[in-house]
Formats: structure tokens, sequence, C-alpha cells
């Protein structure tokens, strides 16, 4: 990405100067303008990845070929990242020493649904965003969504369980199971979808698991516990600068 200069015909694309070191030419990382209001950067050289592709588990440093040379590297997002492997659906990655990194998110970034109840205790969701490293969020037009929890089982005297629902996700968290020792109808557990959680299982006679959590929160406590939402962001010590996009419909669950 080049800076441009106004000429006679239109604009052109600047060269920018080179400086002499001690280990050779090299050239210019930042040009600087002198203002009313005193020195101003308007040019920083910079390395862009634009992501157009769904991704589970992504880390924007391997997308990036795992770069060696100081930066300032620009992740820009048009497609959805959801939950892998690692449990979250985005990570930063480390990047060289003296390295800034922007992520311009203008699609979504959501984390997993967490299971519902039965027999397997409820599970939590999933972090939409890892920071491995300082990061500059601009989410305008973007979503970052963790995901929600899965909803606790009922149960009565050994006789029923009924399992909680999925919670909100991508994917969306697994439905709960069912147990009876009757002759109770029953209706089963929903899975999570994006951005709703899963129904909880149903007997005629009105016991009813709890539901899976939306995006970020979590699912319905009965008589087992429910799952924990997800992060929005996990910034694991790191320093995070929003810089749009911080409102609640854009971002889903809390930062850590």
């Amino acid at each position: 990405m080049n800076f441009h200069v106004k000429v006679e015909s239109g604009y052109a694309a600047g060269v920018m100067p080179s400086v002499k070191l001690a280990d050779g030419w090299r050239e210019g990382e930042e040009l600087f303008v002198l203002t009313a209001d005193g020195w101003r950067t308007v040019w920083r050289r910079q390395v862009v990845f634009i992501n157009t592709l769904d991704r589970a588990g992504a880390s924007i440093f391997e997308l990036m070929g795992s770069p060696t040379r100081k930066s300032h590297y620009v992740f820009i997002n048009r497609a959805t990242l959801y939950g892998g492997t690692s449990g979250f659906a985005l990570r930063t990655g480390v990047f060289p020493a003296g390295s800034t990194l922007t992520i311009i998110n203008e699609g979504a970034i959501r984390g997993a649904g967490g299971a519902g109840a039965y027999p397997a205790a409820a599970g939590p969701g999933k972090g939409a965003l890892l920071l491995e490293c300082d990061t500059a969020l601009d989410n305008r037009a973007g979503l970052v969504y963790g995901g929600g929890g899965g909803g606790g089982w009922r149960y009565l005297s050994q006789t029923l369980y009924a399992g909680g629902g999925g919670g909100a996700g991508r994917p969306g968290g697994a439905a709960g199971g069912m147990y009876q020792n009757s002759t109770y109808t029953f209706t089963r557990p929903g899975a999570g979808t994006d951005d709703v959680g899963g129904a909880g299982g149903r007997y005629s006679s009105g016991y009813q698991g709890g539901a899976g959590g939306a995006p970020g929160e979590a699912g319905v406590t009965v008589t087992s516990v429910a799952g924990a939402g997800g992060y929005a962001i996990d910034r694991a010590g790191h320093v995070l600068s929003i810089i749009a996009g911080g409102e609640a419909e854009r971002l889903k669950g809390v930062i850590v």
C-alpha cells in the first residue's frame, strides 16, 4: 500500500526515501509532515491480509505467513470465523517485537456454543477472539460474539431427566439427552444455532430442562448448573484498543 502525492495531472504514487544505516540502505517505515499542531503521520508501511473465507480456529499470524520482520500489520475479515479445536474462533498469534496489529472486522467472529447438560454437565460457551499481542480493533461493520453456555438438566427422583439445550454459536452447542423410567411423552432438547440457544427437553408432565444461552450468555440453570457464556475477547494481559464497534449489538460476551 503506497502513499500518493498531488501533481499537476492528478495523483501519483510517491517514492519512499531511503536512509543510510551502518548495515546499508533501508527504506523508510513512516512518513511525517509538519503541521500547525506539530508532526503528523501521513503514511506508514504496512502489511495487509484480507480474509474472504470462512475458517475455524484461525490464527492471524499464520495467515500472514508467520512473518519475522517488524511492521504494521492489518488483518481485514470479510467472512465468518468460528470456533475450532483451539477453543477460540480467532487468535492473533505473536508478531515480531515492535510490530503493531489492527483488526478490521467486516464479517463475524463467533465462538462455539456449549453443549446442553445430561448425561454430562453443561458445557461453557467458547471465546470469540484471543489476543496474544497488543491489538487495535475496528468492529464498526462486524460482529464479535462469544458462544452461549449449554442449558442445565432437570430431574425428578431418578425417574425423569430432561436435558438442556445447546448454546448459541458457530458451531451451535449440541443438545443434551433425555432419560425416563415412566410413560410420559417428551420433546428432546434442541441444539444451538448462530444466534439462538436451543430449548430444553420437556416432558408432558411439565418438567423441562434449561435452554441454551444466547451469544455470550450463560444457559438457563435448573436442577444442574448451566454452562457459562463465552468471552467476546480474552485480552490475556495484552492491550486492546477498540476503535469502533464496541456497542452491545456488535460485541456480545465479556471482555476479560
